[in-house]
């Protein structure tokens, strides 16, 4: 280009793609990336594209961060690896609830369980006040459990357990 009789060669605009995968920065010069969006691949929770000095780059979450996308009661969490992937580990703290007072939620082995708890255990639920050895809430479980001393319907309608 010549500009009143002189010859110049004036930068392209920041941006401008000057190659496959390369952009001018300011000074006309080819680089690989002004800034982080023009490096290929997209940012997730685990791993952030950068640019230094030019060059994309890629920058990771620390292994064991947690990902906003939890599935609660499943006897798993979502963490980052530290080397950019999302991945499912066991948790223990995270058993799924059955809603009923005759079982105690846990997790064995990363899968919810629901053991029965002990024969006699208080609970309020279907009108029962012990659970009985099916793991339903019912009135009594033998004559000491009630107050007229005899225990006629230890059955009441029970809640379905999800081994």
């Amino acid at each position: 280009m010549c500009t009143a009789g002189v010859p110049s060669n004036p930068a392209l605009p920041q941006g401008t793609s000057c190659g496959v995968g390369l952009v001018c920065n300011s000074m006309g010069a080819c680089l690989g990336c002004n800034m982080a969006t023009d490096c290929p691949g997209m940012d997730t929770e685990c791993q952030s594209r950068t640019c230094t000095g030019g060059a994309c780059g890629l920058a990771f979450q620390p292994a064991g961060t947690l990902t906003t996308m939890q599935l609660g009661g499943d006897c798993h969490v979502n963490q980052c690896n530290g080397a950019g992937a999302i991945v499912s580990v066991t948790d223990a703290n995270d058993p799924s609830t059955d809603g009923n007072q005759c079982t105690m939620d846990a997790c064995v082995n990363g899968a919810p369980v629901h053991t029965p708890v002990a024969l006699g255990t208080t609970c309020a639920q279907n009108g029962g006040v012990v659970c009985n050895a099916g793991s339903s809430c019912v009135q009594c479980n033998a004559a000491a459990d009630c107050s007229s001393g005899s225990c006629v319907n230890t059955q009441l309608p029970t809640l379905t357990v999800t081994p």
